[in-house]
């Protein structure tokens, strides 16, 4: 089974490029003082849902070693995203 062809892995997949290209997208500078900047709760949104496909590959026994050793890079790209920030 090609490693990328669950639905959960490409989710996740997509997931972590949104957040590398959020990452590297500038801060809008117009936002009102106080404000929440959105891009942060996107990021965060992204975060989850990668996380979420991440456990569940790992939790449900139905998936090849390969596939989960890709959930388990996925969570850790997430995990590593948030401690550089």
């Amino acid at each position: 089974m090609d490693v990328l062809s669950t639905l959960p892995m490409l989710v996740a997949a997509a997931g972590v490029l949104g957040l590398i290209v959020l990452a590297r997208r500038p801060r809008r500078l117009g936002l009102a003082p106080g404000a929440a900047d959105p891009t942060f709760w996107v990021q965060v949104a992204i975060s989850a849902v990668v996380l979420a496909c991440g456990f569940w590959v790992l939790l449900h026994h139905g998936y090849s070693a390969d596939v989960q050793k890709f959930a388990s890079g996925f969570i850790g790209s997430v995990i590593g995203f948030w401690f550089k920030s």
